[in-house]
């Protein structure tokens, strides 16, 4: 076994039986977002967030490049996500335009490994052939979708030119501590802690596959410790309805919650196979969403 001793802008594995291995420098493109601010307070990275630079503006960025720490892993969390109050379209232009002028950072800052924080949104919504795994077919049926996948290809596009290792993590729906979304387990939580009746969609049968917010920092140490250039599902490979989701909910919170459907409105699962990612990291274990609701309730409760 190894235990984490973090240190700023780095962590060092140590083995029980006495130091190994490596050290990793660790910089966050988009640390100020729930995903991001996750990364960087469990890992201490060097984070940049848009209190340090706008990421779409090229000369900004180009300016970091005697800030970012060099040879350092870089993940890259930054982009706006489909919830952002602007128009769909200027978050998709925004999200390439970060893609493309970290693309032009990489030759100057010479990381010396990128893992990319992209979306299972690349598959689509519809008329999509479940499970889904990484040879599915990719049928982006939003902008934010299309930026995700522009993306990809842009920076793997550049870290092949620059001879940098590249990961793609195709993230689910997360959730956690400090989520700033309006996804079904904050949605069920919130309404749960106000003692207001919950909205479902559909009639709450629908499945999906979502990740615990705590479990993505792990996914970067294991892939810092065995770096696998690739594109791969960060999903746990176990679907939950989102009736099972309110069921775990209500033993959180210890009491029947109300619940309103809106059964007309159509809804589709997201179902995928067993995980490529943790066949390739086998001493990795993502957390049940049983224990990562509980989690969530604790520190909503906590905070509040």
């Amino acid at each position: 076994m190894f235990v984490f001793i973090l240190h700023p802008s780095s962590f060092i594995l140590i083995w029980r039986m006495g130091w190994v291995l490596m050290t990793t420098r660790l910089t966050i493109f988009g640390s100020g977002g729930f995903v991001g601010g996750a990364l960087c307070g469990a890992l201490q990275a060097q984070g940049f967030s848009s209190k340090d630079a706008d990421l779409a503006d090229s000369a900004q960025v180009g300016a970091l490049a005697g800030t970012v720490v060099p040879s350092s892993v870089w993940v890259v969390a930054a982009a706006r996500s489909p919830d952002w109050a602007g128009t769909p379209i200027d978050g998709m232009r925004n999200n390439v335009a970060i893609a493309g002028n970290l693309a032009e950072l990489i030759p100057l800052a010479a990381p010396r490994y990128v893992i990319y924080l992209s979306s299972i949104d690349v598959y689509g919504r519809e008329n999509s052939a479940l499970p889904l795994d990484e040879s599915s077919t990719i049928r982006p049926n939003s902008y934010y979708a299309v930026s995700k996948y522009a993306s990809e290809g842009i920076l793997g596009l550049a870290c092949k030119e620059a001879g940098v290792p590249f990961t793609v993590l195709r993230l689910p729906g997360v959730y956690g501590p400090g989520d700033t979304h309006w996804g079904p387990v904050h949605s069920f939580l919130d309404a749960a802690v106000r003692r207001a009746p919950i909205t479902i969609y559909g009639d709450g049968e629908q499945l999906r596959d979502l990740l615990f917010v705590r479990d993505i920092p792990r996914l970067v140490q294991a892939l810092c410790e065995t770096p696998v250039p690739g594109t791969f599902n960060a999903v746990t490979g176990h679907s939950a309805s989102l009736n099972e989701m309110l069921r775990i909910v209500e033993r959180s919170v210890g009491e029947t919650l109300s619940v309103v459907y809106k059964r007309d409105v159509a809804q589709i699962d997201l179902v995928f196979n067993a995980p490529l990612l943790l066949r390739r990291l086998p001493s990795l274990t993502l957390t049940p969403i049983a224990d990562g609701i509980g989690e969530t309730y604790a520190a909503m409760k906590e905070s509040r």
